[in-house]
C-alpha cells in the first residue's frame, strides 16, 4: 500500500494510523521477492561470466561489479572456475 500512497502524504499517514506502522507479508509478496533477488544473482553471475571471459582479475571484477572478493570467488567456484 505504501507504494501506491507515496505520493500522498495525507494518506500515507492515514494508512500508518491505521495499520500502526505495521509491513503486511502475504505469499505473493515474498514471491516476487525471492524471483527479484534470483533475478539479481544471476545478473551479477552473467556479469562475472564476461569479465572472466575478458582476462579480468578477481580483485577487478569484485570492484567493478562493487561485490566482495569472497562474493566473485564464490560464484566462479559455482561456476567451476579457477582465478
Amino acid at each position: 500500500m505504501e507504494h501506491i500512497a507515496r505520493k500522498y502524504a495525507n494518506i500515507k499517514k492515514g494508512l500508518g494510523d491505521i495499520m500502526g506502522g505495521k509491513i503486511l507479508d502475504y505469499p505473493a509478496k515474498d514471491i516476487l521477492n525471492k524471483g527479484r533477488a534470483e533475478g539479481n544473482k544471476e545478473h551479477l553471475v552473467s556479469l562475472i561470466q564476461k569479465k572472466l571471459v575478458k582476462g579480468k582479475s578477481v580483485e577487478v571484477i569484485a570492484d567493478e561489479v562493487e561485490e566482495t572478493v569472497d562474493t566473485v570467488l564464490e560464484i566462479m567456484k559455482e561456476l567451476k572456475h579457477t582465478p
